[in-house]
């Protein structure tokens, strides 16, 4: 038996699917390109799709039956997580970065297992490493060493 969403759940879910809709319809005002070589419409394009498309599925998603109380706890911890790595990419490192991001992350959790958290900032940092900085070339430095300065 399938009971009904609350009001704000069914809002944030129509709201996401009139953003998605939108996406969409901003990014067929751009080139889309082929499949070979994609233009700037393609991403926004696809971004669209899968955003209306979880609005859509959140519409009909069942409500938990016991929900306990708001996970503040996760919530500020993700926001520190990726406030924390925007700030460390550029300045200290791809490594330091993941790091902080993987941990602040863990610590949102009510029971982190520290193994799970080091195998994880492992397994982020080397395929971060290998993507982006030796596949894709971008200007990532793995870890910024401080240079002394002075007279």
């Amino acid at each position: 038996m399938l009971r009904r969403l609350d009001p704000a759940a069914r809002l944030v879910s129509l709201g996401v699917i009139a953003f998605g809709l939108y996406v969409i319809h901003e990014g067929t005002t751009l080139r889309i390109g082929t499949m070979a070589r994609i233009g700037p419409g393609f991403f926004p394009i696809i971004l669209g799709v899968a955003m209306t498309a979880f609005g859509v599925l959140a519409l009909f998603e069942r409500p938990a039956a016991g929900r306990g109380a708001f996970p503040a706890r996760g919530l500020v911890c993700a926001a520190l997580a990726l406030l924390a790595f925007a700030l460390l990419i550029r300045t200290a490192g791809l490594v330091p970065a993941v790091s902080a991001l993987v941990l602040l992350m863990a610590l949102g959790q009510p029971q982190p297992r520290p193994l799970g958290v080091a195998a994880t900032i492992l397994a982020l940092t080397a395929i971060g490493y290998f993507l982006f900085i030796l596949g894709l070339r971008l200007p990532i430095e793995p870890i910024v060493w401080p240079t002394r300065s002075g007279g």
